[in-house]
Parts: C-alpha cells; sequence; structure tokens
C-alpha cells in the first residue's frame, strides 16, 4: 500500500485508514460493535484525506485551514495509539492472530469489549466535529486563497549584486569563464549546484556579465518551483527581444519553441543584416567591422573574424535556479545543437540544488558542473567584516571571540554571512553581549527571528519544494544534535520504523529509504560526509538547514528537542502532545526521572545524547518505536523496554548495556544494535524475535544459543566464534535471509568451529557483504576452496585470514566491488584472476611473497578499479610490478606499501600507462628487523624517484609520501 506513510503535515492519516480497513476484515467479523464504528471513521476520515492531500500541496496556508489541518493531524495519531492498543489486546503478546475468538470472548467477560467501544465512540465524536468546522469555516475554499499568495523572489538581490561587493567569486568566475571561452564551437552546457544560500545565482550573474558581451543574443532567466512552462519560455522569447504581439498562440508550449529555435538558429540578426546589406562589405560596415580586400576579385575581402554570421547566431542563456528535469526536458529542445555547423559556441549556464539535474543538463553536451563550495575562513571574515565595519580587515578586538563563532555557525554560507553581518549593522550593535545575543539566536530562534526572514526565505525554498513524501525524513535529522554525522543506514531503518516509507514493488523498505536519502544529497538538503568510492554512507546538516528543520519540526509539532531544563518545562505548555523528543542535555538543575514521565505516552521516538541526569522512564512511552540512546560512560539499564510492543528500533551506545531477561514480546522489532566497551547482559530470548533484521552486538559477544531461529536476520555483526558452540555456528547456514555478515575469531576457535563456519558461509546464498575479523595461527585451508561460494557478494574483508594463493572461487564473484586479502604469494596468475573481475572498484592486497621477476598488469585488466593497495613487509613489491598500455584504464589512486630496509631502488613499470591515475601513495613500513635510522636514511630516497617516474606521466599525479 504504497499511499500508507506517516506525513510531516497530515501526521498519520494514511495508515490510519489502513488499520480501519484491516478491522473491517474477516478476521475480526465477530466485533460487529467496533465493526460497525470502525466503518464510520474509516468514511470520516477518507473524506478528509482527499482535502489534506490538497492542502499538503500548498505552500502557504490560511491560518484556519492551518488551524483544522493540525486539529485533525493530531487527532489522527491519537486515533491509530487507542487502535494499536486494541489490537495489540486482541492479538496477545505473542502477536498471534490465531488466537482472536478466544481473546474476543475473554475481552467479552472482562468488560473491555465496552470500555474500547466507548474509546472509539469518543473519536468518532471528534471526527464528526472536524468535518463540521471543515464546512463552517470553508477549508475547502481557502486552498485557492491561499496558494496564490506571491511572494518577492528572495533571490533577486543576488541578481543585482555588484562584483566589488563580492568576497571570494573571483577565482570561481574565472574557472568558468575558461571552460566557456575555448575554442569549441559546440553548444556548450555548464551547470553551477550546491545547496541554497552558498551563491549559485550570483556566480551565474557575474560569468554572465563578464563574456555577455560576447554573445549577440543573451537572456538570463529564473525558474519558479513549479513553473507554467509557457510562460518561462514567452519570458525566455522577451528577454531575447522578440515581442509576441498578437501571436494567438503564445501559450502552445512546442509553437514557442519551434519560434525559439528558429531565431537562435535560423533567423538570427545575422540573417537580418544580410537582407538589409546585401554584398559582404556593407553587412560589415553595418556593424562597425574594419574589413580591407585581399585580392582584385570583386567581393572578396578578409575580416577581422573568420565568419561574420557565425557572430551573429551566438547566443548565452542563464537558467537560474532549476528545480527538476521534467522542466529541464522542455528547456533542452530551445537549445539543441544544430543551426550553423554545430552550435558555433552556443552557451547556457544552469543553476541547481538538485544533482541529478546538474548532471543531466550537463552530461548530455559533454559540458562541466561546477559544485559550490563555502567560503574559506579568510573569505567568511573578509564578507562579514566588510558588510559590518566596512573595511574587510578591521575587527575590534572585544569582538574576534564572539566573531569567530558566529561564522562558524554560518559554516561558510555566503547568504547566511551577509545576512548576519546586515542585521549586526542596522541595529548598529555596540556591545559585545548585544553580538553574543544574536550569535545563540542562530542557534534556537533563526525560524522564528523576522529579522532574518530573507534567508529563512531563501532556504525554505528547498523545503517547499521537496515531494511529501520526503519531508517528513528531512525533518526527522532535527533528531540528532548540531554538528553530528549520521549514518545512512541509521536513518533509513529509522525511517521505516517510524512508516515514513512508500512501498515500492519488489524492492526492499530500507532500499527505498536509502533512495529518499540519496535524493536529500543530491537536492542539497544534506551534505555527504563519508563516501567510498560514489557511496554516501554519512551525512551531515548545515547549521542554517538545522535551524530551518528545527523551526518547522515546531510549526508541524513534528519534533521536540530540549537542550536545557528550562526547555523541557515548556513542553508541558505545548498546545499539542509531544510525539518526537530528543534531549541533548547535561547534568544538574532538576530532579532526575519526573520531568520525563509527564505527557510523553504519546512519543513515537525518543533520543538521548550525552550524559544527563534525566531517567526516561521508559514505561510510558507506550507507542514508541524508536529509541536511541548515545551515553558513553553510563550503564544503559533497560529492563523496561520488555512492555513496548511498538518498538521497532532499538540502538544503544553506553559504556554497557543491561537487557531484560525475556523481548520475546517485542514482536515488532526490527533493529537492535549495541555499541559497549564492557560486558553486558544479552536477553537469552533474542533468537524468539519474529521480525528482527539486524541485530548488531559488541565485539566480544558470542552467538545467541539457537541463532538458527532467526530464519528473518538480514545482518549480523561483531560476533566472537571463539565463544560460541559449533552447534550454533553451524546454524549460521540456516539464515538465507543474511545479508551482511561481520564476524570476528580468534585462537580458542578450534578446527571443527572452522569447518562450521567455512561451510555455513557456503550455504547464505543472498550474502552481500562479508567480513572476517580472524586472529587464527598460522594458515587454515578450509576457504580455499569453496565449492558453492555466496555469489551475489559485493564486499568481500579476509585480511587476516592467510592465503597461499588467490583462491580460484574468488574469480567467479561478478558483483565483487571492494576486497581485501592476504596471500603468501602472489603471481601475474593469480592477479590475472581478480583482473577479470567486472565490478571491482577497490582492492586492498597484503603480500608475504612474490616469487617471479615480474608481475605483468595486463592490458584491459581491472576495467572499473579505482583504487588499489598492495603492501607487503618481505619485500618491496614496486620491484616487481609492470604496468602494460591499456591496464586499470579508471585507476585513479595507487598505494605501494614495503618495509624501508627492502627498498631496491626501483619504482613500478610502466605507470605512465595508467591514464586516470591521480594520486601515488608510498607507505614505508618499520618492522622488527628495521635498523635505527634506516627510514630517515631512505625516505628522501623513495621520494625522489617516485616523483621522477611519476613526472613522464601525462596527468601529473601528485604524490603522498607516509610510513
Amino acid at each position: 500500500m504504497a499511499a500508507e506513510i506517516v506525513s510531516a503535515t497530515t501526521g498519520v492519516i494514511n495508515p490510519l485508514i489502513g488499520k480501519l480497513t484491516e478491522l473491517l476484515g474477516e478476521e475480526y467479523r465477530k466485533l460487529t460493535g467496533v465493526r460497525k464504528q470502525a466503518m464510520f471513521l474509516k468514511d470520516e476520515l477518507s473524506t478528509m484525506k482527499a482535502l489534506l492531500d490538497e492542502l499538503e500541496l500548498v505552500d502557504k496556508l490560511d491560518p484556519l485551514a492551518k488551524d483544522w489541518r493540525d486539529h485533525v493531524r493530531e487527532m489522527s495519531y491519537d486515533m491509530e495509539n487507542c487502535i494499536d492498543d486494541f489490537m495489540h489486546d486482541l492479538e496477545g503478546a505473542d502477536g498471534k492472530k490465531g488466537f482472536v475468538r478466544k481473546m474476543a470472548q475473554r475481552l467479552r467477560r472482562l468488560g473491555r469489549r465496552h470500555q474500547i467501544a466507548n474509546q472509539i465512540e469518543e473519536l468518532k465524536i471528534r471526527a464528526v466535529e472536524e468535518n463540521a468546522r471543515r464546512e463552517r469555516y470553508k477549508i475547502d475554499d481557502s486552498i485557492h486563497s491561499s496558494s496564490t499568495v506571491v511572494a518577492v523572489d528572495p533571490r533577486v538581490s543576488a541578481i543585482y549584486e555588484e562584483a566589488a561587493n563580492l568576497v571570494g567569486i573571483d577565482g570561481p568566475r574565472e574557472e568558468l569563464v575558461s571552460w566557456l571561452t575555448n575554442s569549441e564551437r559546440k553548444l556548450k552546457v555548464v551547470s553551477i549546484v550546491g545547496f541554497g544560500g552558498l551563491g549559485k545565482t550570483t556566480l551565474a550573474k557575474q560569468v554572465y556579465e563578464k563574456i555577455g558581451g560576447q554573445f549577440e543574443c543573451k537572456a538570463f532567466i529564473s525558474v519558479s518551483q513549479r513553473p507554467d512552462m509557457a510562460s518561462l519560455l514567452n519570458g525566455l522569447r522577451s528577454n531575447l527581444g522578440l515581442g509576441l504581439g498578437e501571436d494567438s498562440r503564445a501559450h502552445e508550449v512546442p509553437y514557442i519553441i519551434d519560434r525559439l529555435r528558429e531565431y537562435l538558429t535560423h533567423k538570427s540578426q545575422g540573417d537580418h543584416i544580410k537582407a538589409d546589406a546585401p554584398n559582404p562589405y556593407d553587412r560589415a560596415k553595418l556593424v562597425g567591422y574594419t574589413i580591407k580586400p585581399v585580392t582584385k576579385h570583386v567581393g572578396v575581402f578578409e575580416f577581422n573574424v573568420c565568419n561574420i554570421s557565425e557572430y551573429f547566431n551566438r547566443y548565452l542563456i542563464v537558467v537560474d535556479d532549476l528545480w527538476d528535469q521534467s522542466a529541464w526536458n522542455i528547456l533542452r529542445c530551445v537549445f539543441a545543437e544544430g543551426g550553423n555547423e554545430g552550435g558555433n559556441g552556443n552557451t547556457v549556464i544552469v543553476t541547481t540544488r538538485v544533482d541529478d539535474v546538474a548532471w543531466r543538463a550537463s552530461h548530455e553536451h559533454h559540458g562541466h558542473i561546477y559544485r559550490m563550495k563555502p567560503l574559506n575562513d579568510e573569505d567568511s571574515k573578509r564578507l562579514f567584516f566588510g558588510r559590518v565595519f566596512r573595511s574587510e580587515d578591521s575587527c575590534a578586538p572585544q569582538y574576534e571571540e564572539v566573531s569567530t563563532q558566529i561564522l562558524k555557525k554560518c559554516g561558510g554560507l555566503p547568504l547566511a554571512i551577509i545576512t548576519i553581518a546586515s542585521l549586526l549593522a542596522s541595529r548598529q550593535a555596540k556591545s559585545r553581549s548585544d553580538w553574543e545575543s544574536i550569535m545563540k539566536s542562530l542557534g534556537t530562534n533563526f525560524a522564528a527571528d523576522p529579522t532574518l526572514e530573507g534567508m529563512k526565505n531563501i532556504l525554505n525554498l528547498s523545503y517547499m519544494h521537496l515531494p511529501p513524501r520526503l519531508r517528513a525524513c528531512f525533518l526527522y535529522l532535527g533528531l540528532y544534535p548540531e554538528d553530528r554525522e549520521i549514518e545512512r543506514d541509521d536513518l533509513a531503518r529509522q525511517w521505516v520504523a517510524e512508516g515514513f516509507v512508500s512501498s515500492v514493488p519488489e524492492l526492499d523498505l530500507e532500499d527505498v529509504a536509502k533512495s529518499y536519502f540519496n535524493e536529500l544529497i543530491n537536492r542539497s538538503m544534506i551534505q555527504p560526509a563519508k563516501t567510498i568510492y560514489g557511496e554516501v554512507l554519512s551525512c551531515r546538516v548545515h547549521d542554517m538547514i538545522l535551524d530551518l528543520i528545527l523551526g518547522k519540526c515546531a510549526e508541524e509539532n513534528f519534533m521536540h528537542t530540549a537542550h536545557s531544563h528550562g526547555e523541557m518545562e515548556k513542553m508541558h505548555s505545548c498546545k499539542y502532545k509531544v510525539r518526537r523528543l530528543s534531549l541533548n542535555l547535561s547534568t544538574g538543575g532538576a530532579t532526575p526521572g519526573s520531568t520525563l514521565a509527564t505527557g510523553l505516552s504519546q512519543v513515537r521516538s525518543f533520543a538521548q545524547f550525552g550524559e544527563s541526569i534525566y531517567a526516561p522512564l521508559l514505561e510510558s512511552f507506550k507507542h514508541v518505536r524508536v529509541l536511541v540512546f548515545d551515553v558513553p560512560g553510563e550503564r544503559s539499564k533497560l529492563g523496561a523496554i520488555c512492555h513496548l510492543f511498538q518498538l521497532r528500533y532499538l540502538k544503544v551506545s553506553a559504556d554497557s548495556v543491561e537487557l531484560p531477561a525475556e523481548i520475546r514480546g517485542l514482536v515488532h522489532l526490527k533493529t537492535l544494535e549495541m555499541n559497549c566497551r564492557s560486558e553486558s547482559i544479552i536477553s537469552s530470548d533474542i533468537v524468539h524475535l519474529p521480525d528482527l533484521f539486524h541485530l548488531l552486538l559488541p565485539y566480544n559477544t558470542g552467538l545467541p544459543e539457537g541463532i538458527r531461529n532467526m530464519t528473518s536476520i538480514r545482518t549480523l555483526h561483531c560476533l566472537n566464534m571463539g565463544e560460541s558452540s559449533v552447534e550454533d555456528i553451524t546454524g549460521l547456514g540456516e539464515l538465507t535471509n543474511l545479508r551482511d555478515l561481520i564476524l570476528s575469531t580468534s585462537d580458542s576457535l578450534t578446527v571443527e568451529g572452522v569447518d562450521a563456519l567455512v561451510s555455513s558461509i557456503g550455504k547464505l546464498r543472498d550474502l552481500r557483504q562479508l567480513c572476517l575479523d580472524c586472529r587464527l595461527n598460522g594458515y587454515k585451508d578450509q576457504l580455499d576452496s569453496l565449492p558453492d561460494p555466496p555469489s551475489r557478494l559485493e564486499a568481500l574483508d579476509l585480511k587476516d585470514w592467510l592465503f597461499y594463493v588467490v583462491p580460484k572461487w574468488i574469480g567467479g564473484l561478478r558483483y565483487l566491488r571492494w576486497l581485501r586479502l592476504t596471500v603468501a604469494d602472489l603471481s601475474t596468475h593469480e592477479l590475472r584472476i581478480l583482473g577479470e573481475l567486472p565490478s571491482l572498484v577497490h582492492a586492498n592486497l597484503t603480500v608475504l611473497c612474490i616469487r617471479e621477476d615480474k608481475i605483468v598488469v595486463g592490458s584491459g585488466s581491472f576495467p572499473v578499479l579505482e583504487g588499489i593497495s598492495i603492501d607487503s613487509d618481505e619485500g618491496d613489491v614496486a620491484a616487481y610490478l609492470r604496468f602494460e598500455a591499456g591496464a586499470m584504464p579508471s585507476l585513479r589512486a595507487l598505494g605501494i606499501g614495503f618495509a624501508v630496509q627492502y627498498w631496491g631502488g626501483c619504482t613500478p613499470d610502466g605507470m605512465e600507462h595508467l591514464l586516470g591515475l591521480e594520486q601515488v601513495n608510498v607507505d614505508l613500513n618499520i618492522t622488527r628487523t628495521t635498523k635505527h635510522g634506516q627510514w630517515k636514511q631512505v625516505a628522501p630516497d623513495v621520494s625522489s624517484a617516485y616523483r621522477k617516474a611519476l613526472e613522464v606521466h601525462p596527468r601529473r599525479p601528485t604524490f603522498e609520501f607516509g610510513r
């Protein structure tokens, strides 16, 4: 049911209708009174939903409409909680619906049915009241009036900014100019991409002004979030000087495109000049060109340009703030190459916040993408001080510290710096306390401070353009503290637990959630933090974006955050119930426990970061879906979680964790992650959780006894085989849904245990990642021959599992992207096995011995490899490597490591054949046999030899030298 997702603005009305529909099913046919009430509620809510769906698309709601929507949202949460309680009572603690009839009889005897019917009757009255308010206040009519409010475009000021007032613009402008003014005659499309406030419009305008004089036709157009394409194209016609007149077809998009194409490719001013002045001499005089005859033949002249008609056919067009590909798909029809000799150097500049739009616009025309970067510290200071003090290098000593704090909040965002600096200048803040007050407001009152309205409007544009399915996911980032690195997998699992993710046929919900994460990255709403070969694994949120998020969370009652006792107390006076809560509190100032026990039974997500005297009474969180405790140094006692029947996600980072003895009642739990330094207590019945997908336990934890029962499990991390029985290691092979397996082993693992482990791995057909962190003595041959390895492996980490040679079965892993391997002997043949892997992007090889004179990396090998590291403490591997022409065509990074004492004065042969190479890293290792002072003696020779070898490389790769 793709539509049954939780919304930031409409709450749980979609899944609630689904649950009411379920109550109407055959399973509940005996509960006639409840079914009748459920039918009524479903009908009432369905009529409300139609209007709510329309209201969700309106940028700025009428106050009455917003108030009605908010009441319905809060009502939907209360209704769902009631229905969940009711269905939980019916299903019993083990969640099996086979007991429905038996439990219904028991409920009738105990009077529970009457009590629940009364609760649903109360909800029915609320639903009727809200529908009556809708009619009374004519909420349906407000949609049209709400959406017609027109505000001044907040980007206008950037277009008219004077170049002399800009900071940090010179370098980016000249780089773009160099791209656009080369001699190529084809159509050029350059995209400028970055999140709101980085200065994309300003940069585009400066380039436009710099090179605009070289083009006869030029235009600068801004695209709205939901553009009327006919109006936009007519605006382009007007910009180009083409009047609309009495054109009756001016509203037809195909017709306008045809007229623009005709003008830009054939009907240029050059053509008009040819008509007005038939001979070349007269045409040249009309435009001021100096000419001279080169022969006595009539009509033959030499011009100071090679082709006068080419000059008049060239155009420069800026498309500012393009939001989606559909608009570009129409605009690109206007700019199609053609005309005179394939484009004549025509140029289009696109600015956008969306990576996919930038790529689509530039890629099809072999253009460039310029990624905007925040200002560095020096330029940030110049811009800030220039606006406040009218001098770029002048700052009174008393303001230096607070200025640094303000600029840190701004994070190099030009828009933020200009807005804050202008605010300080206009207020004529004279004292340090005035500045500190404004600095503090950046973290708490940004969304509510009208003096920051211009910046808020610009950042708000990105939020308003998010599809409804992404808004709740985006606001959920407010759960995390400022400057936090947030793991993609954590977010994806939390979003699924909260119900934000829509089902897609043949796709797993978590995979859909990861696509949402990527979409937020592409839209520049969040910034990549950790990236491994193109895949973003974590993100950060810009301070100003986080302020926007927290403002929206408050506006929609989506989430509450507390950094002090005072903020905790304010929650008691909130208009609506607290639905999600994030604590980032320090110790002191309140009585433990009492504050968190009041009014929080409706919380769906709870997170605590850092040590605090506030001890949440977990048993009061009866409807919680997500629990996050990041409390280093504390011992987390979580005995009460066994009563949280809606819990779906639990992550604890603490000194130690104590789970209750039994948690099998958590039938919806899908993620259990424990990061602990000390010994922790794990529930004995963890293997009986029916829906558990992800189990990540402390490093020293053995496999749970009876693990073969965990047939739903997809992720197992950090389990110690040395602490596990052979029976449980064998049981791993029955976990056929397992995708991600990280295990540790030690010397205590028996031969039988190794045999069982290898046998189990061969049965895991859907495994995508395998990491064995081994501490075994000597060589173990059980993995040398794996008759039926997991064929869909994408990552394989066997660093400490010693092989004599590269196992042949690895050559069959066609999806393998990441490999780490240790071999006793490496030869050309073994390297060829790896070189034929079609998907391998990164390889890390540790080699004990090389017996051949040369290891040859042949042409066409490693077709998509981007990085490889080869390391040995037993010899200088560089002396044995030879790269043939055509080898490793995609390689960007090459790493070589060897013990200092084995330096033989040689570098790898043929590095110049690695045409994509950008970086070479050489590590000199110090071992037990390295002589004192030997590293300092050898290092300069190694550095000199590699730098000299790289001088002949066509791309001049960078050289990094370390140990």
